[in-house]
C-alpha cells in the first residue's frame, strides 16, 4: 500500500514560479529533543502567485543566502524543491524543502 510519504507532488504545477519572499526564520538543531543554539538552515516563507498568493514554508539547510527587502518584492525560486505533507496534532500541514534558494533573474 502506498504511504503518504511515497507521493511525489509536482512543485511547478502546484505553486508556480517565481515566488514572492515574505519572511525568513532560522532553523536550529535539536539534541535529544532539546533545542540547541546551533543554526542549521533557514525557513523561507513565500507567497505563491500561481496559487492565489497562498503561502508555503520552504526549509533550506546551510547558510542563509537571501534576505527580505524592506521595500519592494523579492522574487525567488528554489533548486530541487519538494513539497511534502506532515501531521501535527492529527492535522495535515503542507511544507517544502529545497537544496538552495536563488533570486530570480533581474534582481
Amino acid at each position: 500500500m502506498l504511504k503518504l510519504s511515497d507521493l511525489k507532488i509536482d512543485v511547478k504545477a502546484t505553486v508556480g514560479s517565481p515566488l514572492v519572499l515574505c519572511r525568513t526564520n532560522p532553523t536550529v538543531e535539536y539534541a535529544e529533543g532539546v533545542r540547541t543554539s546551533r543554526r542549521t538552515g533557514t525557513r523561507y516563507t513565500v507567497a505563491c502567485p500561481a496559487a492565489s498568493m497562498q503561502t508555503l514554508t520552504v526549509k533550506v539547510l546551510g547558510q542563509q543566502t537571501v534576505e527580505c527587502a524592506e521595500k519592494g518584492l523579492v522574487l525567488v525560486d528554489f533548486d530541487d524543491m519538494e513539497i511534502y505533507i506532515y501531521f501535527k496534532d492529527d492535522k495535515p500541514f503542507v511544507a517544502a524543502r529545497a537544496k538552495d534558494i536563488r533570486l530570480v533573474d533581474g534582481q
